[in-house]
Order: structure tokens, then sequence, then C-alpha cells
């Protein structure tokens, strides 16, 4: 799969950024705050983050919830520079 963020780091690169981005714009403050916990989640997952996201586990970790779960398509997959800010 090329272009696929393989390593967890970059995956939490990429929602803190956004979380990051988020506060900035002042949108929601726990919309922004889910995405910083969730690379923190990201960060310390001791299993394969692609096979999580494959499997469709991400929800399992602590920190992720169904929201951020739905953009794993985008967080595999660089093919849109930065995560799009959500709706």
């Amino acid at each position: 799969m090329s272009g696929a963020l393989h390593d967890k780091y970059e995956i939490a690169h990429a929602l803190r950024e956004t979380g990051l981005l988020l506060n900035v714009l002042g949108d929601n403050p726990y919309k922004a705050k889910a995405y910083l916990q969730g690379a923190k989640a990201i960060e310390g997952v001791s299993e394969d983050i692609g096979k999580l996201i494959r499997e469709d586990r991400l929800t399992e970790l602590s920190g992720i919830g169904e929201s951020l779960n739905c953009r794993k398509e985008q967080l595999n997959c660089r093919k849109f520079g930065a995560l799009p800010l959500p709706a």
C-alpha cells in the first residue's frame, strides 16, 4: 500500500497537528482535545497500528472514539497531505 502511514508516530503527528489546528481556529475544544488524546493513544500502542486499522480495532484503544475511528482511511493514507479538518 503505497503512501501508507506505517509508523504510529506519523499517525500520531497527523492527529496532533489536526488537534492543534482546531485549537488555533477556535473550533470546538472537545473535538481538538479528542485529536490530541487520540495522538497519545496511538503513540502508546504496542501492537502494529496498521493491523489495528485493517481489523477495525482502533476503538479498543483508550482515547480513540468512534469519530476518530471513522477517519481511519485518512489516517492510513497520505493522499490527503494533511488530515482534512473534521466537519
